[in-house]
């Protein structure tokens, strides 16, 4: 049923952008009612791979594929997205439900094509969409100086697949913005330096939040 559907926000941006370490600082501080819970699909998918997530949710045939996935930097094909769908409904059956606070779930990395956002609406309601705006060479000067602080271990920031990623994103998923907009979706830009942090996107976001949903979602003003 729709009213039972998870409230989320979709964190749009190119690889290097800061998603992560926005939905990560999110997850962490809140924000005054508001509680929120970062579904990192990129890296869910890199702890299949390494063997630290429960092995009930894939066998051995379909983490060798998701391995693949990740080493050519291709998203999830249409027949393929059974591995996005079983993740994200496995990260939202163990969220707790607080009454007392406004609960969003943040998007990290899905959907990322039009295919996938109308398989994502089964399961949870898309209400903001976040696009973190900046270009290659402020992406490959972030990835080189780890701005966010999340590209240790990361083995996927090599100059070839970094500049593929960068195609797909420009090709399958920054149209989404205009997909969300079409469907009365707020869309809040955030302008990404070389040197952005994420409490400086947090404080971006977060003034043009009490613009939009000073009394929205539920909720009085946002203190």
């Amino acid at each position: 049923m729709q009213d039972m559907l998870r409230t989320a926000m979709l964190v749009l941006g190119p690889t290097g952008s800061g998603k992560t370490p926005l939905g990560e600082l999110l997850c962490n501080q809140g924000f005054g009612r508001w509680r929120f819970y970062h579904f990192d699909f990129g890296h869910q998918l890199r702890t299949i791979v390494s063997g630290s997530l429960s092995s009930r949710l894939f066998d051995d045939n379909e983490r060798q594929l998701i391995a693949e996935i990740l080493r050519s930097g291709r998203l999830l094909t249409n027949e393929e997205f059974f591995i996005a769908d079983r993740l994200l409904r496995s990260f939202l059956s163990r969220l707790p439900r607080m009454s007392e606070r406004t609960e969003i779930v943040v998007l990290n990395g899905l959907p990322r094509n039009v295919f996938q956002a109308e398989r994502v609406a089964d399961i949870v309601t898309i209400r903001l969409v976040v696009s973190l705006d900046c270009n290659q060479d402020v992406v490959l000067q972030r990835i080189q100086a780890n701005a966010g602080g999340d590209r240790i271990g990361r083995h996927d920031d090599g100059l070839d697949l970094v500049s593929r990623k960068l195609v797909l994103y420009e090709q399958e998923t920054k149209p989404l913005r205009d997909f969300y907009k079409s469907r009365g979706v707020p869309i809040v830009e955030l302008p990404v330096t070389a040197s952005s942090t994420a409490e400086e996107l947090r404080s971006l976001l977060f003034h043009q939040w009490r613009e939009l949903f000073g009394d929205g979602w539920q909720t009085k003003a946002i203190p």
